[in-house]
């Protein structure tokens, strides 16, 4: 870890009640400025996009104080990226701009919201033929705690479209799609600190800047 005190972050993600469990507060959406575009003309986050293990589309979310530990410390690496940082070139479709969303969880139907573990997806997006339940149909947002105590890296995937008046915008940044979107032979610091980059300027004047800035203060000469 980097020495980062979730607890910045995870005071405004507390979150809502799904019986004895919890929903974080917020998940964020990370697109790119074209789609952003598309989002605001459509009026909502279509959820078209249809994952290659799921049997349904859906609109793909994390939560922060996941995505700024495990993901960011991710060793599950994808053509050489740091896991964190390979959202980051997908959401980005190859353009010089990221969008990041904020979607409040209390406005959605917690029965359609589901998760699933990254670790154990790169573990077996080389072997179709050994597909998990898990991996096809995503886990109840109920045992999101089970993910969390194993230290995976959760993602969020919400089966419906997301209607447009409930997104918050944080931010829209300019990126280096040179550094995002090259396979890399080295890896550590440098990817996530471009990670770490990217998501301080997103959330530059935003309540979850204080939390942000916190991140690779081990790593940052």
């Amino acid at each position: 870890m980097f020495g980062f005190n979730t607890n910045m972050i995870s005071s405004i993600n507390t979150g809502s009640k799904l019986g004895k469990h919890k929903v974080k507060r917020y998940l964020y959406h990370f697109t790119s400025a074209d789609n952003y575009k598309k989002i605001l003309d459509e009026k909502k986050i279509n959820m078209a996009h249809k994952d290659p293990f799921l049997n349904a589309p859906g609109v793909f979310m994390v939560d922060l104080p996941n995505f700024t530990n495990q993901w960011l410390n991710n060793d599950t690496y994808w053509y050489g990226q740091n896991l964190a940082l390979s959202l980051f070139r997908e959401s980005c479709k190859n353009q010089d701009k990221i969008v990041c969303l904020r979607i409040p969880t209390e406005k959605l139907d917690h029965s359609k919201l589901r998760i699933r573990s990254e670790d154990r997806f790169f573990k077996k997006f080389k072997n179709f033929s050994k597909v998990t339940k898990h991996l096809q149909f995503g886990d109840s947002v109920k045992n999101r705690s089970y993910y969390i105590q194993r230290g995976e890296s959760i993602e969020h995937i919400y089966q419906n479209d997301i209607p447009a008046d409930i997104v918050e915008l944080v931010g829209t940044v300019d990126i280096d799609k040179n550094k995002v979107c090259r396979t890399y032979n080295e890896r550590g610091a440098k990817q996530k600190n471009i990670v770490i980059d990217i998501l301080k300027r997103l959330f530059k004047g935003q309540p979850e800047e204080k939390g942000i800035n916190y991140l690779g203060v081990n790593i940052w000469g």
